[in-house]
């Protein structure tokens, strides 16, 4: 449609309508957290009747904060002998992570750890 405002980020658009058009506007919208969001559309004209279309979204829970691997360098080890982990953290949402550490607890026999290191 030329002539016609790009889409834009919440707030008013503009245009004219011929006889018999119509227009479409998207609008983006960031979920701030899970519940039912309401909104509602407005359409006005000079010449016009106002009319509103209201909507309910429900907004779920994202996924796991953070998925974590974490892969050992040998599967065994003798006494004394040192052995390290790769631990390995992944962000799947689509927000960044802040501050984000990484830890490792070994059961069984004590293994002291040294602190880990980003790579």
């Amino acid at each position: 449609m030329p002539g016609r405002p790009d889409p834009i980020l919440g707030g008013n658009a503009q245009i004219n309508l011929g006889k018999g058009e119509s227009a479409t506007f998207t609008i983006s919208a960031r979920a701030d957290g899970a519940g039912p969001a309401q909104d509602t559309a407005t359409a006005t004209a000079d010449n016009a009747t106002t009319v509103e279309a209201p909507l309910t979204t429900t907004i779920l829970p994202g996924p796991p904060p953070l998925d974590v691997v974490k892969t050992p360098t040998d599967e065994s080890i003798v006494v004394g002998g040192v052995t390290s982990y790769t631990i390995t953290v992944h962000n799947p949402r689509t927000v960044p992570a802040m501050n984000v550490k990484a830890s490792t607890a070994a059961s069984g026999r004590g293994i002291p750890c040294s602190p880990a290191t980003r790579s």
